[in-house]
């Protein structure tokens, strides 16, 4: 008769603690590259208001296909509440035009009122003040044209001017809501 191999050594049931951890960082570390990766290339919108010089090229370049953002217009204030990506809801002043924009169930819908002419020189060189108050998670941009400019980027933006042109004096106001 034939000698019976001797039996196998038992093997330990399961995973010990150092391969969990192991596993765990290197899945955590991995979330993270992606997470951040994602932001970049999906053009992930800031949290805050922005001047329009810290509005990035690429983020620019998504705007105008959208048509959210003109060929020969420059972004002087952006905000935008989407969660991934500027197309989802913002608010935007350039030197022409105030624009505001919601995207529900891929229906985007453009909401824009433009600058009087002879504001546009005041507004290329502005001096905004941007803040948030701890209270509201809004951000607020507030400049002054000649008169006041306010713009709340969740729901409203309005412009308030006065000028005077020779003797006579006028007064612009736009403003766009969106939502309800």
């Amino acid at each position: 008769m034939a000698a019976t191999p001797p039996p196998l050594p038992k093997r330990e049931q399961g995973m010990n603690a150092i391969t969990i951890f192991a596993v765990a960082v290197g899945g955590a570390l991995i979330a993270l590259v992606m997470f951040f990766y994602a932001q970049y290339e999906l053009h992930v919108p800031e949290t805050y208001a922005q001047p329009g010089d810290e509005v990035s090229d690429s983020l620019k370049q998504v705007m105008r296909r959208q048509g959210l953002l003109q060929s020969n217009e420059v972004v002087l204030y952006f905000y935008s509440e989407g969660i991934w990506s500027v197309v989802e809801d913002g608010n935007m002043i350039t030197d022409k035009r105030v624009v505001s924009w919601t995207n529900e169930d891929h229906d985007l819908e453009i909401d824009s009122q433009p600058i009087p002419k002879y504001k546009r020189s005041h507004l290329s060189d502005p001096s905004p003040s941007l803040t948030t108050r701890s209270s509201e998670s809004t951000p607020r941009i507030s400049h002054s044209i000649s008169g006041s400019q306010q713009c709340a980027g969740a729901t409203t933006i309005s412009i308030n001017s006065s000028w005077t042109l020779g003797k006579p004096t006028g007064q612009s106001r736009a403003q766009i809501k969106h939502g309800n």
